[in-house]
Formats: C-alpha cells, sequence, structure tokens
C-alpha cells in the first residue's frame, strides 16, 4: 500500500491550489493508495478566522471533508500536521499520528522549541518528522528529537536532495518517510510516498511501523519524471 506523506487542500493551506475533492480525485488517479494530509498550521494562520479554536475546528472539518470523500472514491485519507515552527525560519515539521484533539489542547505548537515539540507529540503517541530538509538551505535538525527525516518529491523545487538527506539520516539514526509536498501548481502529480502493509488500517498503525521497522521501501519521484522505488535501512 503506497501513501503520499505529505499533502495539503486548499481550504486551509491557502497556496495550495486543489480542494479536497480535487486533491483526492489527483492522488487516485496517479495510483495512490492513501494520503496524508498535512495541511500548514502556523502562527497566522487563525488572522482568517474568528478566533484560534475556530481555526482548529475548520482544520478538522478540512479533514473529515477529505477522509469522508476519500471513502467514497477508495482512497485512504490519514490525519496530519504540518507545523511552521517559530524557532526557525522557514523549518517545518510533519506531525504524524496526534489525533485531532492535538491541536485543540495545543493551539500555539509552533511556539514551542524543537525538543518541546517533540515530547509534546510523543506525549499523543505521535511521531515527528523535519519536512524537506536542505530546501532553501535549511539544516537538518537536531535528530535526538525527530523521528525521521523527509525525502520530499515536490516538482517545483530542483531536487529531492535524496542522498543528502538519506545521509543525515543515517548520521542521525532516524527513519526516511516521502511525500510530495503537493500543492496543485505544478505539470504533474508526483507518485511517491511510503509502502506499507496491506493491514495498515489507521494512522496510529502507519506511527507504530515507522517507529519499529529497520526497513522501508519508498516510492521516490524525482523532478526528471522518474518514479522509482528505494529501501533505506537504519543502522
Amino acid at each position: 500500500m503506497l501513501i503520499d506523506m505529505h499533502t495539503h487542500s486548499s481550504g486551509i493551506s491557502g497556496c495550495c491550489q486543489l480542494d479536497v475533492y480535487e486533491i483526492v480525485d489527483a492522488a487516485k488517479k496517479t495510483g495512490l493508495d492513501g494520503i496524508i494530509l498535512t495541511n500548514h498550521y502556523h502562527s497566522e494562520g487563525h488572522l482568517d478566522y474568528a478566533s484560534e479554536s475556530d481555526y482548529v475546528e475548520n482544520y478538522i472539518k478540512e479533514y473529515d471533508e477529505a477522509k469522508a470523500y476519500g471513502e467514497k472514491v477508495g482512497l485512504k485519507v490519514f490525519f496530519g500536521v504540518e507545523i511552521t515552527a517559530e524557532f526557525m525560519e522557514r523549518i517545518h515539521l510533519l506531525a504524524y499520528g496526534v489525533g485531532e484533539d492535538f491541536l485543540r489542547e495545543n493551539p500555539e505548537i509552533y511556539n514551542l522549541s524543537q525538543k518541546e515539540i517533540y515530547e509534546r507529540v510523543h506525549q499523543y503517541g505521535g511521531i515527528l518528522v523535519e519536512a524537506h530538509p536542505f530546501r532553501h538551505n535549511c539544516p537538518i535538525l537536531d535528530t535526538r528529537y525527530l523521528d525521521a527525516l523527509e525525502i520530499n518529491c515536490h516538482p517545483i523545487y530542483k531536487t529531492t536532495h535524496y542522498e543528502d538527506v538519506k545521509a543525515g539520516a543515517l548520521k542521525g539514526g532516524v527513519m526516511l518517510t516521502c511525500g510530495s509536498d503537493y500543492h496543485g501548481d505544478t505539470e504533474y502529480r508526483p507518485l511517491c510516498g511510503v509502502y506499507f502493509p496491506e493491514d495498515v488500517k489507521t494512522i496510529d498503525h502507519i506511527t507504530q511501523y515507522i517507529k519499529n521497522t529497520s526497513q522501508i521501501k519508498l516510492r521516490v519521484h524525482e523532478v526528471n519524471g522518474i518514479s522509482e522505488d528505494r529501501v533505506y535501512k537504519k543502522i
């Protein structure tokens, strides 16, 4: 089962050009079995809403709509969060397995340090992944407070930085994940993600698999259009 672990929709991520229905349809048409909807969550997000709690509820509603439509057309949709961290410019962190109450109970999660975000995510049973390292010269963060690094296949950038990210993951002793960061603003929708066993049914199953496995199979879509399987083994 191939799941793209980093996608967006326009109802919350204003930089995305496709709504939840179009995002699901694009993933299904590309040949994916599932997506994790990781809309942007950041300090200025609530400015478009009546309150911070209203922002959170609309964030959750956007996911609920995507999940319901996914069930209708036969695509699994899981809940995730892409946190824009305040502690360092341009750093984005992907939280998986935290559940919807995570945002309700931690509405200003973006104001915490990396260590604090990591510990809070783990308190909720989740994992924390650094999104697209090396994009815009972003460094790899302290891997003591990460569960994985992401191979990002967004076509608008020149490279996935696969070898550099892989080297950083091996050095830090963390896992790799893979996602498209798809915004509907490119010529093609990448066929990329992580292969999971067919019995993976929930986001908790996904996070536990990443926590416990020492080897993972990725589908990496390079910007030259070549989509291929690669295996990463954590040392």
